[in-house]
């Protein structure tokens, strides 16, 4: 047993210092203290230990058995401190404090922290005779489960990021205190379409590894959030202005850009940034979150990767892009929408080869809706996905009227092409219509191939199993290379109106592309078409450059069903007239 720090002198006590003989009583108290959960230690006048159960020894860090009555407080203190429970120092302090307490005869509560970072709660209460009665509880775990569950009551499980209560307690917090602070909204581009398509393990995968980054994109301090799915936030609260906050956001997308590394490979998201001051846009939470969610709106439907800051007229755009949706909604359960088509014309018979089916919609009171105002809200609401299907049907449908060798082409949009069942709509739509399978052609775009390739590829397979024919639509925009000529099965390639309306004009390369385009795609056993073809001058280069086909307003605009048909006919009908002269090589 350690000896006794001898500044630490005991008090005068009138009985002997040898050990105690406890009675009948203390011995039959001590067997029942045995079985309690807290340590019990029962000090007489003197500050001798009368009564001391095991559970008192293992807080302490003492063996079994060192908590025998007649121990001085002192000589316990310091076993205590030699076990590592105590500093070498506390002895001396606990025994003054417990000293000053014991002098006012007064029951006292305390929590204190050992050595080794233990939390003991400690009762103190006199007892008859000049002693007292001391019980020690070990609230580490508890306190350590209080502090776990307020943690997760304020934090996302997934990320580790603020939650939405907690941000805008924050939010609220650096509010009331004045001054100017911005939040940020960021949303991720492609989030759905990776959580779609790759499943939910690598969607919470991604979603961790975004917090991680978004978090470096900002200071010791700053409070970043996960609000729910893809969507984040972050306050700024230390006067931050326009500059500033702009710079945050350029980092958070050039950061959220780059790829990032799953254990299925490699994935790419990027974000989209809405801000918003206070107190210029608002002074409160409400005003606040609401200006940053209108500029985040905005930011997403200008395209990826950019970020927007809040003005009032935000408000106005998105009440009315509310309503259009709502008109959608409507017009697509009412099927008030319609296909027009627009030829494709063969440039070594001057034939028409396909019609391209494009949605319109006349609406009641706004009139003709462009596919630019309409196509992205039901996009971003996964109304494409019934548009796309009745496409499908509607466009088969029609086309069992044409003559045999006119072939139907019908977009996909990157919407239905992850989420969405194609192969079953498509053979629905032939199933239903009688359509011969190799008369229709699905047009799809570059960024089908970007996000995933393999996807695209097996698709691609059992598509052209079932004999439905591939275009690859606006080809030379975005991230199209001919190295997707070469790993994707299409049988037809058409090439954007950006290259044709430069063929005739002397500017310099057009031809070349187009005409490279075309002699590697030939090579690959694909059909080409150009796109956008208005002119004469332009229909002459697309012929030399050695395309097989062209489609633009020099053969007709899209038009609905009947007036379509008629142009068929019409176009039949001279062809048929001048068929020892081909209509597109005259020039």
């Amino acid at each position: 047993m350690p000896v006794r720090d001898p500044a630490v002198a005991d008090p005068p006590c009138p009985l002997p210092a040898q050990p105690l003989q406890p009675g009948r009583t203390e011995a039959d108290l001590a067997a029942a203290l045995g079985g309690v959960s807290e340590g019990v230690a029962v000090w007489d006048a003197a500050g001798r230990l009368l009564i001391g159960n095991r559970r008192l020894e293992e807080i302490f860090g003492l063996r079994a058995g060192s908590a025998l009555p007649g121990l001085f407080l002192g000589d316990f203190l310091a076993m205590a401190a030699a076990a590592g429970r105590l500093d070498q120092d506390d002895p001396i302090e606990a025994r003054t404090a417990l000293e000053a307490v014991l002098a006012r005869r007064e029951a006292l509560t305390w929590d204190m922290q050992t050595a080794d970072g233990r939390a003991i709660r400690v009762l103190v209460r006199p007892a008859p005779g000049g002693g007292w009665i001391g019980s020690y509880n070990d609230m580490t775990d508890r306190l350590r489960a209080e502090a776990k569950a307020a943690y997760m009551a304020r934090h996302d499980p997934l990320t580790q990021l603020a939650n939405r209560p907690y941000f805008r307690e924050r939010l609220s917090d650096a509010l009331a205190r004045g001054g100017q602070a911005a939040i940020l909204f960021v949303d991720l581009d492609r989030f759905k379409e990776i959580n779609d398509s790759l499943g939910h393990t690598a969607g919470d995968a991604l979603l961790r590894a975004v917090a991680q980054r978004l978090s470096g994109c900002f200071r010791h301090g700053d409070t970043v959030a996960r609000l729910g799915g893809d969507e984040f936030a972050a306050a700024l609260t230390r006067g931050e202005g326009r500059t500033e906050a702009e710079a945050v956001a350029r980092r958070i997308v050039a950061a959220l850009s780059r790829p990032f590394a799953l254990d299925i490979g490699e994935v790419t998201v990027g974000a989209s940034v809405g801000i918003a001051f206070a107190p210029s846009d608002g002074s409160d939470p409400e005003t606040l979150v609401r200006a940053a969610d209108l500029a985040l709106y905005a930011a997403k439907s200008e395209g990826r990767g950019a970020h927007r800051f809040y003005d009032a007229s935000m408000g106005r755009a998105l009440h009315s892009r509310r309503s259009l949706e709502a008109d959608l909604r409507q017009a697509i359960e009412q099927e008030a929408l319609e296909l027009h088509y627009q030829p494709i014309v063969s440039a070594r018979t001057g034939q028409v080869s396909a019609m391209e089916a494009l949605m319109r919609w006349n609406h009641p009171e706004r009139g003709l809706v462009p596919p630019s105002a309409f196509i992205p809200i039901a996009e971003a609401t996964r109304l494409v996905l019934q548009l796309g299907s009745w496409a499908l049907r509607r466009a088969c449908a029609d086309a069992a009227a044409w003559p045999e060798r006119v072939k139907v082409a019908v977009n996909l949009s990157p919407a239905q092409f992850v989420a969405h069942d194609i192969l079953g709509d498509v053979r629905r739509a032939l199933s239903e219509s009688g359509l011969a399978h190799g008369r229709l052609e699905v047009e799809v775009t570059e960024s089908m191939l970007v996000r995933d390739a393999d996807r695209s590829r097996l698709l691609f397979q059992e598509l052209r199993a079932i004999g439905v024919r591939i275009a690859m639509d606006d080809f030379g925009t975005g991230y199209s290379s001919l190295s997707q000529l070469r790993d994707f099965p299409f049988d037809k390639v058409k090439v954007d109106r950006a290259f044709v309306a430069d063929l005739g004009t002397g500017r310099r390369g057009a031809e070349a592309i187009v005409r490279a385009v075309t002699g590697i795609a030939g090579a690959l056993g694909m059909e080409t078409v150009a796109e956008g073809v208005e002119t004469r001058e332009q229909l002459k280069g697309v012929v030399a450059a050695g395309c097989d086909h062209a489609q633009g307003w020099l053969f007709g605009k899209a038009a609905p069903l009947a007036e379509a048909t008629r142009l068929l006919a019409a176009i039949e009908a001279k062809t048929r007239q001048v068929a020892a002269t081909p209509v597109v090589a005259r020039g």
